[in-house]
């Protein structure tokens, strides 16, 4: 028989399946019972048959176990009329005991009522439990392939932790979903002093979810130290499901030893000539990057940093005066940054004499983000300057590294061999970068970019860099002779052509020109889907962010 107070509840167990029929009235104004369960379970409340409105039902958990409902332990309630029904549904977890009360709804209400009770358990995807600390989290151990965990945060289990580690630089996808009750909060976590707790700053990102939607992060993660994934109420009360799912996948450096943090340990490039291009990463596990250089003479330097994929990463040219290793006051000449979807660029003459220094950092804490940094020295005794007019020119550079700017007109830039920087301006232009990592801007009009090497592709033909691209008017031209893999002949359209999300994709397509929708690259695939061959190739990039081509931005010359 149900009591009047928590002490003296009916006391049902462990809960399946409840049902009993009694009255509350001004003589015994409330009815508690009391169960538990096995497991984390969906629960179900039914009161009906009231005689007189209203009657109240509620949920409580006594959290302290004193035997008082207290501030925060309601933790559901409805009621129910004369002649209607009332319904809870909601999921809670294991621990600790539950009570139901059936009340009068106010003074003189003498009503009969029926309750049913009932509970269908909804076990988690593993069998222990996520710890609710950072030294109690679930190990995942080193994250790879998607991973999916199905839990339950609420009263009885305020916060679940989920440990993982990475083996390189990765891009991260989180998904939360599967929410039953909103809200549930999702965040990531960088332990970065290994302390075992959460301090300010070491929360690099988060969201949230709702019942019946979902929410994502997607960030990119160096490969040192342990990181955590914390999945928590939103608020007090909230009760829900969740479903986690966590993947990584590797997006390695582009050089094997990883840039020092101070200037003693930097990537050392040697003496600075041809342009050289550095894929890496700086984040909370690696917040600075330094490369080394030093010239044969007064040189004309071009940095450009880009490939951010997220806001802002920082770029400086140092010159350290007195070769002590720190950067002191007045040792910074150049500083620039770049954006997630925009470039940063550099251009400056250094003397000869002593080191150089490049340093690549977040430019605020918690900036997680992979960067390219092309550096080059254009400086050459044939090195040209040429400048167009008006008219229709035609400009060609020679083997150095040249600045070709045809202003308006309907020009043809051909920057033969070296690292050029073609420019078009407005009019209709032709730009051929030739051999080397070319610098491509059309400007305005329905500009022309032209890839053709000596004959037979070969590395030498570089990678280009198309400032923008504007879809609807410009073309790209491949030389027939050049890209003799692709299987489409001259003058028909261009099908040999597919767009996939990320780098690590292109090998496995059987196209032949394939374009990376992550990092704004076209690769030849020589071989199409035969794996593992090294005959996969970048040969240009794109600059402006989100875009995405078709096979009708394409032709064929021979």
């Amino acid at each position: 028989m149900p009591g009047s107070t928590l002490g003296t509840a009916q006391n049902i167990g462990v809960l399946t399946s409840f049902n009993y029929n009694d009255a509350v009235g001004n003589t015994n104004p409330v009815d508690y019972y009391k169960f538990s369960l096995t497991g984390t379970s969906n629960i179900n409340l039914l009161l009906s048959g009231v005689t007189q409105s209203y009657v109240d039902a509620a949920i409580y958990y006594d959290s302290n176990n004193d035997g008082l409902i207290e501030s925060g332990e309601q933790l559901y309630s409805t009621y129910a009329s004369n002649g209607g029904n009332a319904q809870i549904t909601a999921t809670l977890g294991a621990s600790g005991n539950y009570y139901v009360g059936i009340s009068q709804d106010s003074q003189n209400v003498n009503s009969n009522y029926s309750l049913q009770l009932s509970a269908i358990s909804a076990p988690p995807s593993i069998a222990s439990n996520p710890g609710n600390t950072l030294s109690t989290a679930y190990n995942i151990g080193t994250l790879s392939t998607a991973q999916t965990f199905k839990e339950f945060v609420g009263n009885v289990d305020s916060v679940d932790y989920y440990k993982f580690s990475l083996t390189s630089t990765s891009n991260i996808s989180l998904l939360l979903s599967g929410v039953t009750q909103s809200y549930v909060d999702a965040a990531i976590y960088y332990d970065s002093n290994n302390d075992g707790l959460i301090e300010s700053g070491e929360q690099l990102y988060s969201t949230y979810a709702s019942n019946g939607g979902n929410a994502q992060i997607t960030a990119t993660l160096g490969a040192s130290g342990n990181y955590y994934v914390g999945i928590s109420q939103d608020s007090q009360n909230v009760n829900s499901n969740y479903s986690l799912q966590l993947s990584a996948i590797s997006a390695p450096p582009s050089i094997a030893s990883n840039p020092g943090n101070t200037l003693s340990t930097a990537y050392n490039i040697g003496t600075l000539s041809t342009a050289q291009t550095f894929k890496e990463f700086v984040g909370n596990v690696d917040s600075v990057d330094y490369y080394k250089f030093s010239l044969t003479g007064t040189s004309n330097i071009s940095l450009l940093l880009s490939g951010v994929t997220q806001s802002y990463v920082d770029a400086a040219i140092y010159y350290d005066s007195n070769n002590d290793g720190l950067i002191e006051s007045g040792e910074k000449l150049y500083s620039t940054y770049a954006s997630n979807g925009g470039n940063g660029q550099i251009s400056a003459t250094l003397g000869a004499s002593g080191n150089y220094y490049v340093g690549i950092s977040q430019d605020s804490q918690n900036v997680n983000s992979n960067y390219s940094l092309q550096l080059a020295n254009t400086t050459s005794t044939s090195n040209q300057r040429l400048t167009g007019n008006a008219l229709n020119n035609t400009l060609i550079g020679g083997d150095g590294n040249d600045q070709l700017q045809g202003l308006a007109g309907n020009d043809t830039l051909q920057g033969g061999n070296g690292n050029d920087i073609l420019t078009g301006g407005s009019g209709d232009d032709l730009l051929w970068g030739g051999l080397g990592d070319d610098i491509l801007t059309g400007g305005s009009g329905k500009d022309k970019y032209l890839f053709q090497g000596n004959g037979a592709f070969s590395t030498s033909l570089g990678v280009d860099y198309i400032t923008e691209f504007e879809g609807g008017q410009d073309q790209i031209m491949l030389s027939k002779a050049t890209f003799n893999a692709v299987t489409n002949t001259v003058g028909q359209a261009f099908t040999n052509f597919a767009v996939v999300t990320g780098d690590e994709l292109v090998n496995a397509s059987n196209a032949r020109i394939v374009f990376s929708q992550g990092s704004g690259s076209l690769f030849y695939n020589q071989d199409g889907n035969v794996l593992g061959t090294g005959t996969v190739f970048e040969f240009a990039r794109l600059g402006n962010p989100d875009i995405t081509l078709s096979s009708s931005n394409f032709s064929l010359i021979a």
